[in-house]
């Protein structure tokens, strides 16, 4: 899996009857998070707004946001499937440690992610409207259903004058078993 490429996040998902309901499960939490995600935390930086969430991991499992309730199963499944594209970053084989889903919700084209980078590895996979994700100095549209592979690249989501509509993305914070060889 290539850093900053756009790729089909259905081309990853082996399972037909996970393949044949994602684009549902799609449809359904960008419903959801349309209608929620004004009652999400508003996180508001000098250069505009967006709506977070999180999903987290524990030793039980996948634990998901109340306004997922009703369809936690599925956003389990999301979460599942993108645990195993994460997994093809790791070249040395070693085990993926996803650390959280961070739920970024945009109400339009004026909402935004400023630049920055993380420390960690990512993957984002972006559900709706259609919107221009900026790695580096390049300029990529992140569309309906694809995932990106970040690791440590300077990224942002800027304003976009188009006027598109709702946007969500899973951000999927993750680190691997050799990365964390001697780390206290």
């Amino acid at each position: 899996m290539e850093k900053g490429k756009v790729y089909p996040f259905i081309d990853f998902i082996d399972d037909v009857v996970t393949k044949s309901n994602i684009l549902t499960y799609f449809d359904v939490i960008l419903g959801i998070v349309s209608e929620e995600g004004p009652s999400w935390s508003k996180f508001n930086t000098r250069s505009g707004t967006r709506f977070v969430n999180e999903i987290t991991f524990t030793d039980d499992g996948v634990v998901v946001p109340e306004c997922f309730s009703d369809i936690s199963a599925e956003v389990v499944v999301v979460v599942t499937e993108l645990c195993n594209v994460a997994k093809l970053s790791i070249a040395d084989g070693s085990a993926l440690i996803p650390l959280q889903v961070y739920l970024c919700f945009y109400r339009d084209g004026s909402d935004l992610c400023p630049m920055h980078s993380h420390k960690c590895r990512q993957i984002t996979l972006s559900i709706g409207a259609d919107r221009i994700m900026t790695v580096g100095t390049t300029k990529t549209t992140l569309y309906n259903g694809s995932v990106i592979y970040l690791h440590t690249e300077k990224h942002g989501i800027l304003k976009d004058g188009s006027g598109s509509g709702n946007r969500v993305s899973f951000n999927l914070f993750y680190t691997t078993t050799s990365e964390m060889q001697g780390v206290q």
